[in-house]
């Protein structure tokens, strides 16, 4: 006969949803997971502030927690920020987010990284090729009204990474808890 060792790990408590917010009312006491990383009360390590700020920044530029220079173009998709024109692609519509804010995008960023302990992803390499094989590319130059002026790719390239390491390794210290939507 062949016995097999089996090694059962213990379950996770369900995350309290409530912890990160700065709202369990049950403290140590709660049954749920309180993860460290996601201590409302975590000091920050460097002065920085995460905007919060409403029709700041395009969707694309949100969720990549890269800067932004959307605001004060034309409202239409043929003036995008200088990333969407240099590497959205012949699909990308750039249009300001008028429900959502780094913060907000950021927050959500978070709260879906259980797995890395609640950091922040690195920032992806501009130019690698995504998971579905399709590389980055400019949008089309016909889909660009004519007098179109931004960063170029090289400047957009040289660009320092928008968020302190510090920032990535804990965020909650430097986010407020999101907008209802």
């Amino acid at each position: 006969m062949n016995l097999q060792s089996q090694v059962i790990a213990p379950a996770r408590p369900a995350l309290c949803p409530r912890w990160a917010l700065g709202l369990c009312p049950y403290g140590h006491h709660c049954h749920l997971d309180h993860p460290n990383n996601l201590d409302p009360t975590m000091p920050k390590e460097v002065d920085f502030k995460v905007s919060n700020e409403l029709d700041e920044a395009c969707t694309r530029c949100l969720q990549a927690a890269i800067k932004c220079d959307k605001q004060g173009r034309d409202s239409g998709s043929d003036d995008p920020c200088s990333e969407c024109r240099w590497f959205g692609g012949a699909t990308c519509n750039c249009t300001l987010s008028m429900t959502s804010s780094y913060n907000d995008a950021l927050w959500r960023g978070m709260m879906g990284r259980r797995d890395s302990d609640f950091d922040l992803a690195q920032p992806r390499d501009k130019q690698a090729a995504f998971s579905n094989g399709r590389v980055p590319a400019p949008m089309p130059d016909d889909r660009l009204k004519g007098n179109w002026q931004g960063a170029s790719k090289d400047e957009l390239l040289a660009r320092k990474n928008m968020l302190p390491p510090e920032v990535r390794r804990h965020p909650r210290a430097y986010l407020v808890p999101p907008r209802e939507r």
